[in-house]
């Protein structure tokens, strides 16, 4: 039975790193220092008896040395006789050393404990093998600990994916909201206003909430990057879309240059683009109103690198290796008031390095501007570029059905679709869409995931089976946006997956595929 005060594993791994494999001497002074790791150690000879053993065991078993040492393993473990004999001879076999084996245990008094079990050979000065170093070591609580962790980081998850879908959907009202009021009081000089600062702070939030989860997706591995040859004119033009907002409302002098020829790399559109994104929010916000900001591409051997300078604040020396961190800024004064969580470059240094590439920063120090760096493998193509239509490719009108029990969010999607020049109905649960389906007989059915009656899932199903029209569209429209959420609407038959809250790009895109 194993002593359960055993607990710091930290001197058995200094005792194991210790071994000298080759020709292992037992010698008074080392057996003083086992004597004193808290570790059950025993030396046994090829036939399974035991040589010598450490002060742990003795403790253990309640015997003295004198009794214990000399005798074989199933004398003092009649139970576990066989499988100790079958384990020490497949290490004396092999004549390698099995380490870190951990399996449960339970005491006779029914406790589990978890042990960690070490094997190593023993040598003679001619290489021969003639016994067996064991240690065990009891880290029930670091096992405890460590299924603690896992189960905390679990609900972690869980809390920042509902966090996420509880702050989408107010979101997509109010960007829908503002949508409406640039088409229609575009003459307003005190509403537009009004307008753009809505819209500023709704893509703020949501760049927040986005962030949040893709560092924690990253962080478990679980990220999705989606990689298809790319012009980086697209990437670029993308990521210009999102933070030209900022960029506009602090004034700044915004230069872009992007050779004619397009540079092509593999990745993923939207994850280069949030990377881009969040180095031009970066620079906006960390430079004072009326700066200057410029964004370049270029060619250089085997890689295409994108700079983002600015006239900012700049990076201290002592910063600039830090800078990617977790919730590192550069200004981290109590006065700072230009907001964020500090996030932002770590997200973008770890999308950039999952695309093969790295993301560095240069500063002459602070108040001397920043400078960031990213560097892509090139790929060289034969593509040709693909046709354009202009701006006389304008979605043409389709019948639309927006199924949301959120009477807001459904409301200012159909008014923005109307102003889009849609024909547009709205259902507020899945029976209701199923049935106006019937006989609207829509183009694109967009459906939140979690409503009443019937959810969106069931509602998907159930469409296409009474539909039976192949040509239908159905988008989820849901603040879930987890890799598994995307996972279960495909399998359930939908064909698209937006995020709320669903950008107008992003609107016109699906719009543009039905066409």
């Amino acid at each position: 039975m194993l002593d359960p005060s055993v607990r710091d594993a930290s001197l058995f791994k200094e005792t194991l790193d210790r071994r000298a494999v080759g020709s292992w001497e037992l010698q008074q002074e080392q057996a003083l220092i086992l004597d004193h790791v808290p570790a059950l150690i025993w030396y046994k000879d090829t036939s399974n008896r035991l040589i010598r053993v450490n002060a742990a065991v003795a403790r253990s078993l309640g015997l003295p040395k004198e009794q214990i040492e000399g005798r074989h393993t199933s004398e003092l473990y009649p139970e576990e006789a066989d499988r100790y004999y079958q384990d020490d001879l497949i290490v004396i076999q092999t004549g390698e050393p099995r380490l870190g084996i951990i399996e449960p245990q339970r005491l006779p008094s029914g406790e589990r404990r978890w042990i960690r079990t070490d094997k190593i050979p023993l040598r003679d000065a001619s290489g021969q093998i003639t016994g067996i170093l064991v240690m065990s070591l009891d880290i029930t609580t670091q096992q405890e600990t460590e299924e603690a962790l896992r189960e905390a980081d679990r609900r972690k998850d869980e809390f920042l994916a509902i966090l996420a879908h509880e702050l989408r959907n107010p979101l997509a009202p109010i960007r829908n909201a503002t949508e409406i009021l640039r088409m229609v009081l575009a003459d307003d000089t005190t509403l537009t206003w009004c307008r753009n600062l809505i819209e500023r702070q709704v893509e703020h939030l949501t760049q927040l909430v986005d962030d949040l989860l893709d560092i924690s997706r990253i962080n478990r591995g679980r990220i999705e990057i989606r990689s298809v040859p790319l012009s980086m004119t697209d990437v670029v033009e993308r990521a210009i879309e999102t933070s030209r907002p900022l960029i506009d409302a602090r004034r700044h002098s915004f230069s872009v240059t992007v050779p004619r020829e397009p540079l092509r790399v593999e990745g993923d559109l939207i994850r280069l683009a949030q990377v881009v994104s969040n180095l031009l929010h970066n620079a906006a916000k960390f430079t004072e109103p009326g700066g200057r900001i410029q964004l370049s591409v270029e060619p250089d051997g085997s890689e295409v690198v994108l700079c983002v300078r600015d006239t900012g604040i700049g990076i201290s020396p002592a910063m600039i290796d830090s800078i990617f961190e977790m919730f590192v800024q550069a200004d981290s004064s109590r006065n700072n008031s230009r907001g964020g969580l500090g996030i932002g470059l770590s997200l973008a240094r770890q999308l950039v390095t999952l695309h093969g590439g790295t993301l560095t920063a240069i500063s002459a120090g602070e108040g001397m501007g920043s400078e960031f760096v990213v560097r892509l493998p090139h790929l060289v193509t034969s593509l040709a570029a693909s046709a354009t239509t202009g701006a006389d490719d304008a979605a043409r009108r389709h019948r639309i059905l927006v199924a949301d029990d959120n009477a807001d969010v459904a409301d200012s999607l159909s008014m923005l679709l109307n102003l889009l020049g849609q024909e547009v109905r709205i259902a507020r649960d899945g029976v209701e869409a199923v049935e106006i389906a019937a006989t609207f007989r829509p183009d694109l059915i967009l459906l939140d995931l979690g409503m009443p009656r019937l959810d969106g899932y069931g509602a998907c199903q159930r469409l296409r089976a009474e539909l039976a029209d192949p040509n239908v569209v159905i988008a989820a429209l849901s603040g879930w946006g987890q890799p598994q959420d995307k996972a279960a609407t495909e399998a359930a038959g939908f064909d698209h997956h937006l995020v709320k809250p669903a950008s107008l790009p992003d609107l016109q895109h699906l719009l543009e595929s039905l066409s």
